[in-house]
């Protein structure tokens, strides 16, 4: 494509209508005497042509030189706009062979990721890859779209928002959420041999953290316990000194033993509101309900963890914080 003079207005349109801005060398460093007189007369003509142009262009005022610029520069862009589309339409990733056998690539479990940005381009992957864009980016739109999408595919590859190899359902998915574009044959194709798309990694990531959660539940529920019971041990040792005080101290051993019946039942209210909130607050428990799972719930976690509690246990706990905690609830 020949150079667009960008010295003035003028020089481009002297340029859009002779092709050149002057004729002032004909072998390069100025006309040779042995020049063809031919070649002299043409070379005087065309400068005069010029000279003529620009005195024209000169006279012009400086509001209808450049609307005159301006619909001569659209018609030169439009040009060149038709041309590289010519050029384009013509490369090898626009032939019939390179487009895609959707019914081949659609019953496929997974794609590479280069075979997927091909298929989300609409091309086959066996016939256009980046190894035969790589050298064109420069001068082709298709491939410069190319790069770009793989490189917003490869640091998600990273990030394991992808993965290569990659389930069909899962990259359609990952186009779908970014609004990239992917033609409906494929995914029409995908949804009937590959099942429901969906963000399966969000599905994990959610699922992941449901679990996290119940495990940090789980864990809080130990804590506690654990808690209650080093205060019952310190209590206890509190309480055994008084019970082994000689007879002859005022209190009587009946009054000893309501005081530390007094101190445990404490306790056993304090081990069941933890208790009771843990199961309302992360178990969703209901204690007004007939028959409620939260028993066997927080039993099977337990055992997860290899504290074993049975069922009966749990539920009795449950049942004696129920008359003892003022459980505020609302509707």
């Amino acid at each position: 494509m020949a150079k667009i003079p960008d010295e003035s207005p003028e020089d481009f349109l002297v340029w859009r209508k002779f092709g050149r801005t002057e004729w002032d060398d004909i072998y390069g460093t100025g006309l040779a005497r042995s020049a063809p007189h031919k070649d002299i007369k043409a070379r005087e003509q065309f400068n005069e042509s010029v000279a003529q142009y620009r005195e024209e262009l000169a006279a012009k005022p400086p509001e209808e030189l450049e609307e005159i610029y301006r619909e001569e520069y659209d018609k030169w862009a439009a040009e060149q706009n038709e041309k590289a589309q010519r050029e384009e339409d013509q490369r090898f990733f626009n032939l019939p062979s390179a487009m895609p056998k959707y019914d081949h690539w659609t019953k496929c479990s997974h794609w590479t990721i280069e075979e997927a940005i091909a298929l989300s381009l609409g091309r086959d992957p066996s016939a256009v890859k980046w190894e035969y864009l790589k050298p064109i980016t420069h001068s082709s739109a298709f491939a410069r779209k190319y790069e770009q999408r793989r490189d917003l595919a490869t640091r998600a590859v990273v990030w394991s928002q992808l993965f290569d190899p990659v389930l069909p359902t899962l990259f359609l998915a990952w186009a779908a959420k970014y609004e990239i574009e992917v033609p409906p044959e494929l995914i029409a194709g995908v949804k009937k041999f590959g099942g429901l798309i969906a963000n399966w990694k969000d599905l994990y990531d959610k699922q992941t953290e449901l679990v996290r959660t119940k495990e940090s539940t789980i864990q809080q529920l130990q804590d506690a316990l654990d808690t209650a019971n080093r205060s019952v041990c310190e209590l206890q040792a509190q309480i055994d000194p008084l019970q082994h005080e000689p007879p002859h101290k005022e209190e009587s051993n009946v009054s000893r033993a309501r005081a530390a019946e007094a101190v445990e039942g404490k306790e056993r209210s304090l081990v069941a509101a933890l208790v009771f909130g843990m199961a309302v607050a992360k178990y969703r428990h209901d204690p007004d309900a007939a028959r409620s799972p939260t028993a066997s719930m927080i039993a099977s976690d337990l055992e997860r963890l290899g504290i074993q509690i049975t069922d009966e246990t749990v539920r009795k706990w449950l049942n004696e914080a129920k008359e003892k905690v003022d459980l505020k609830r609302t509707e």
